[in-house]
């Protein structure tokens, strides 16, 4: 079904069509691991591939735009020749649910011929002063027939969207088995029936000003087990292969609470680790705590760049890779990355942990900022890695990608050994369908994934690639692993993992 455009009074505004489709769905709690049983309104059953949260429609067909399984509803959506960061857009975004596809319980929107809806649970995107929000971020809000909002919270709902940057696509789900639901209606959304809703974008006060084609989704039982924690154990290193970490550990944490990065370290026994946020104390405090929390055979190498809180530890010998600090082209600013050439029994490897300048939307001067630090890391990497005659390169860290994708795209381009682009990783959460980095319970901005890591695939081969997150092991694999739930709440982003072996 292609959607049709409904404008109410702002069409000059610029806000174009809200691109949404419907989808009929049903499945069991074994679906968790498989695939959804989807149709859409004009068609018999079928079977559709299981959306990943990843900003990657591909797996989604033409003609659909939601669709549900017995954990959550996923959207994707899009507003015609606009791209803005969803958290920091010029207007509020909304996904309005009627969450029992009654228009007599919740707050009534009328879209004219279209519907009447009864919406009870509102998603809101970079929410307006006047609707209670800052302007930025994604509140939930259960709502009333008074239209009185009741706030939820985006952890409670395990909401989730992507990309973090200004996309023509946003894909997003929320759960249907929340740990505190608040007051919704039971039926529908939070047991199974039908739920009705659309995508909207609203004006100042929280009017709606364009919607999408309303959609209804007869959804079938929800999961009795509730929230879904995952039997996923990490992956083992395969022989021959070089394991990759990159984390940022929020303000040197490890110093101040080294158990549970211990713990992750010893889970996960990476080869060489990039850093983020650890300046405490410079090189000599980062070896010494990996010394005596994490003993290496033949110890730990470290080259770290005081100040920056960028750093690169390694269990092989490593030797400096930049002749002199990184400093952008414009300003001559110092940039944020440390850089190693390691000997690898796999190769001679480069490495650079990066952490790009935070905050911003698109086309701001941080978004800027972000793209000439990423020049300048390109032409020192790229340099550098051509003299050391390195068959392994990765790049990794935290590019606070919250204002448009291009900082990610020129920090990689044409510095692969046969001078293409090096790629980008693509680390799923371990066990989950979805692609995120950073989370912090409380905060106005909901998860994302912020972190990247790139390599030279002409000269390197991935073989597995994950983001740890403990909150979503289940107890016998956390078990398994020698971890606690807790571990990755010690800093607001996870841990990203990547096996490299040489081609």
């Amino acid at each position: 079904m292609t959607p049709s455009l409904r404008r109410s009074l702002a069409a000059a505004r610029g806000f174009a069509t809200l691109s949404l489709a419907a989808l009929l769905a049903a499945a069991g709690c074994a679906s968790s691991a498989g695939q959804q049983q989807s149709a859409s309104a004009n068609s018999a059953m079928a079977v559709q591939p299981a959306i990943t949260v990843d900003g990657d429609i591909a797996e989604w067909p033409a003609d659909s735009a939601v669709a549900a399984d017995e954990h959550y509803i996923y959207f994707r959506f899009s507003v015609e020749n606009e791209q803005f960061t969803l958290q920091g857009a010029p207007q509020t975004l909304a996904i309005m649910i009627d969450a029992d596809a009654d228009a007599t319980t919740g707050k009534r929107v009328d879209l004219g011929r279209a519907a009447a809806l009864g919406v009870d649970l509102e998603v809101l995107f970079s929410p307006s002063k006047a609707m209670g929000g800052t302007g930025r971020g994604v509140a939930i809000w259960a709502v009333d027939e008074t239209g009185g909002r009741t706030p939820l919270s985006s952890t409670d709902y395990d909401f989730l969207f992507s990309p973090t940057y200004a996309s023509t696509w946003y894909e997003a789900r929320i759960t249907r088995t929340p740990d505190f639901a608040g007051p919704l209606p039971i039926a529908g959304m939070l047991s199974d029936g039908e739920v009705r809703g659309t995508i909207a974008t609203l004006d100042d006060m929280g009017g709606v000003d364009a919607w999408a084609d309303p959609f209804t989704i007869d959804l079938g039982p929800v999961c009795e087990s509730g929230r879904r924690q995952f039997r996923a154990d990490i992956p083992a290193r395969p022989a021959g292969a070089v394991r990759v970490m990159s984390y940022n550990v929020l303000r040197s944490a490890p110093a101040s609470n080294p158990q549970p990065f211990k713990r992750i370290f010893d889970a996960v026994q990476p080869d060489v680790i990039l850093l983020q946020e650890w300046d405490e104390g410079g090189a000599a405090a980062v070896q010494s705590w990996f010394t005596a929390n994490v003993p290496a055979e033949r110890g730990w190498n470290i080259r770290h760049l005081q100040g920056a809180g960028v750093a690169v530890v390694s269990r092989y010998p490593i030797d400096p890779l930049f002749e002199q600090p990184v400093t952008t082209s414009e300003g001559n600013r110092p940039v944020r990355v440390a850089g190693a050439k390691i000997a690898t029994p796999a190769g001679v490897m480069t490495a650079a942990s990066v952490h790009l300048k935070c905050c911003g939307t698109k086309g701001s001067s941080e978004d800027l900022r972000r793209m000439d630090e990423a020049r300048a890391i390109n032409a020192a990497f790229g340099k550098a890695s051509d003299q050391a005659n390195a068959q392994l390169r990765i790049i990794g860290g935290d590019l606070n990608l919250v204002g448009s994708r291009p900082p990610l795209d020129l920090l990689r381009a044409g510095i692969d050994i046969d001078g293409s682009d090096m790629a980008v990783v693509n680390p799923g959460v371990l066990g989950d369908r979805s692609f995120y980095t950073w989370w912090e319970d409380g905060n106005e901005f909901s998860p994302g994934r912020l972190d990247y890591l790139v390599v030279s695939d002409s000269g390197a081969q991935v073989v597995n690639a994950f983001v740890l997150d403990t909150t979503r092991m289940s107890e016998e694999s956390l078990a398994r692993c020698g971890l606690d739930k807790s571990d990755c709440a010690a800093s607001d982003h996870r841990p990203m993992v990547v096996d490299l072996i040489a081609r």
